[in-house]
Parts: structure tokens; sequence; C-alpha cells
């Protein structure tokens, strides 16, 4: 699964988790340069993205994320 380190990273690179799902959902390997730079601010960002690409693609239990997700009673919780 995404350890505590990426999942951090995770909320720090996207405005909320429904943006990281979406982007999941679209097509992450499929994403186009604009919509890459409205996620990546600078040359660091879409490295990271990369990197982020081929750690979940290796994760077979990560193969869909729901609509649901992020869960608004978990949300509401914190």
């Amino acid at each position: 699964g995404i350890g505590p380190v990426t999942a951090m990273q995770i909320i720090e690179k996207f405005s909320d988790l429904a943006e990281f799902r979406d982007w999941f959902q679209n097509g992450m390997l499929d994403i186009t340069e604009k919509e890459e730079s409205q996620v990546a601010e600078n040359e660091k960002d879409k490295k990271w993205l990369q990197k982020l690409r081929r750690k979940l693609t290796n994760l077979p239990s990560l193969s869909t994320i729901n609509e649901s997700f992020p869960d608004p009673e978990v949300t509401n919780a914190y």
C-alpha cells in the first residue's frame, strides 16, 4: 500500500484528496502536459509525479480508487 511518507507527499502536492482521486482515475499514465502542470508547479514536482506514477503502477492492490474516496465520514471526524 501507500506508506506514511508517500501519503504525506500526496497531501502536500494535491489541493485535496478528491483532486488526487481524479488524477488517479483519469489516467495518471495518460495525463497531458497541461493537466500535469496544474499539479506540478516546477520540474521537481514533475519528477515527483513521475516517481509516484511508477510507485502506484507497481501496487496491484491499488488498481482503482472508488468515487466515494475520500470518505466524508473520515474527513468530518478529523
